[in-house]
């Protein structure tokens, strides 16, 4: 199984993100990390992603990071804190869906350079929305506001019965 992996790996470093001249570089496994982003994304799970990529960042050894993502999404906050990071990190990161990328989980995975998925894995994407006291869409608050602007309006007129 570790044989499989480190295979795995190799072979998802030699796909870039983007077309560069001349083959790719292939890192040996020594040379790659392995971060976790299991469950909801939230400040403590962010922290532990950035916490493991920071560590194998230090590793001059080290010059690409797995980030294997099952996730279904969550804070959006924290989310984009992550997405900035692996942005800016400096470090290769190549990110595996194996399980779900949905919502925020799927906005982080648009950060990677590098975004691969397994055939049982699932992705899905939406447009924004607002949960708590004031949810919903875009759509639903521009409903919202048409059906206060005609209460407004019928509050200002007379009407005769």
């Amino acid at each position: 199984m570790k044989r499989f992996l480190g295979i795995f790996l190799l072979l998802c470093l030699a796909i870039p993100s983007n077309a560069q001249a001349g083959p790719p570089k292939v890192p040996s496994s020594e040379s790659v990390g392995i971060a976790l982003l299991e469950g909801p994304v939230d400040s403590d799970s962010v922290g532990d992603v950035i916490k493991s990529i920071e560590v194998y960042r230090k590793n001059p050894a080290i010059n690409s990071v797995v980030l294997r993502i099952n996730s279904p999404g969550g804070s959006v906050l924290a989310g984009f804190d992550l997405a900035r990071y692996l942005e800016e990190t400096g470090i290769q990161v190549v990110c595996v869906v194996d399980g779900e990328a949905a919502s925020m989980a799927f906005y982080i995975l648009q950060s990677c350079d590098v975004r691969l998925m397994t055939s049982r894995s699932m992705l899905m994407a939406h447009e924004p929305s607002a949960s708590g006291f004031f949810g919903g869409n875009p759509k639903d608050w521009q409903a919202m506001a048409d059906a206060m602007k005609a209460l407004t309006i019928m509050n200002r007129e007379e009407i005769d019965f």
